[in-house]
């Protein structure tokens, strides 16, 4: 096994040890928002006047549709924010995997077309 090939499978091991250390993550954005609540009578029915607010939301596709939860806390806003910047980390791993993979792969295949033409 050459030195370039041992390193990758090195770097393969260091990152399924990091998957192994993530935390839990979720897809999404975080917006603030202003509703109307429907009431003829409430101030909110006024043209000018922006809604009910300003409301923490999160914001994210399931299979079927777009959900939105309602963030109340300061503390369910910071977990939403920390969850999401974990799921930012996991795409960042999964494009590390894939070249990772891609240079293995591409080292193996040389290496079986270099055989082929001996």
């Amino acid at each position: 096994m050459s030195v370039e090939s041992l390193s990758l499978q090195e770097g393969r091991e260091r990152l399924l040890e990091s998957l192994a250390k993530m935390r839990e993550f979720r897809r999404g954005s975080i917006s603030t928002i202003y509703r109307r609540c429907g009431k003829k009578r409430c101030i909110c029915a006024r043209g000018e006047h922006p809604g009910h607010g300003p409301l923490t939301v999160l914001t994210f596709k399931n299979p079927v549709k777009t959900k939105t939860l309602s963030l109340r806390t300061r503390a369910a806003v910071e977990l939403a924010r920390e969850q999401i910047r974990c799921h930012d980390e996991f795409l960042q791993w999964c494009r590390e995997w894939r070249d990772l993979n891609e240079k293995i792969s591409d080292m193996k295949l040389n290496d079986a077309l270099r055989g082929a033409a001996a």
